[in-house]
């Protein structure tokens, strides 16, 4: 029984985990259907394949590999100047951020983690859109001083508002720069 488990165990760690994907995270474009069905992927705007479409606990997106490590990367509908959203049009899932300095300025703390991959944290800056990885280790206790969303709001503490608090955090081990394009496009 227990040679028989470690068998299993041994063949379930030894296939990619993303269905489309070898072993590198690279997409394998030769076989784009998956159980005799085609597979949504994520393109950018220039065509090029991202990867296949990945649908989360916390939404949809694609799993990339970046530095030998697997992170779930999220989309969003994109939405227009008047505040609708497109149909068929995505982009880079980035916001929501927490910053260990006063002002929203240097690599954030990555606290939201996607469950089983390494954590990730995307920051947007303009057209540039820029993913921060976390270490592979465990998440350490982080003083928030700063959080931004479409403003930086500062957390000054004693009279003049909210102190800075405290989080289970990731640090960042590396950052990248997503060279995906926008608007991104799911489709066959």
């Amino acid at each position: 029984m227990c040679r028989l488990l470690f068998v299993v165990t041994l063949l379930l760690f030894a296939t990619p985990a993303v269905p489309g994907s070898d072993h590198d995270g690279h997409v394998v474009h030769g076989d784009d259907r998956r159980h005799g069905h085609d597979v949504l992927k994520v393109f950018d705007a220039n065509g090029k394949v991202v990867g296949p479409l990945a649908i989360e606990g916390l939404g949809k997106g694609v799993i990339l590999t970046v530095g030998g490590a697997r992170t779930f990367v999220s989309v969003y509908r994109r939405i227009d100047e008047s505040g609708r959203q497109h149909a068929s049009q995505y982009a880079w899932s980035a916001g929501g951020l927490a910053f260990p300095t006063p002002d929203c300025s240097g690599p954030p703390a990555i606290i939201n983690a996607w469950p089983v991959l390494r954590p990730s944290q995307l920051v947007r800056l303009g057209g540039k859109v820029t993913l921060y990885l976390a270490p592979d280790g465990p998440t350490t206790t982080i003083l928030v001083r700063s959080k931004s969303g479409t403003f930086c709001y500062t957390y000054p503490g004693g009279h003049s508002g909210q102190p800075p608090f405290t989080a289970e955090a990731w640090g960042v081990e590396a950052v990248y720069t997503l060279d995906y394009p926008e608007p991104l496009s799911i489709h066959y």
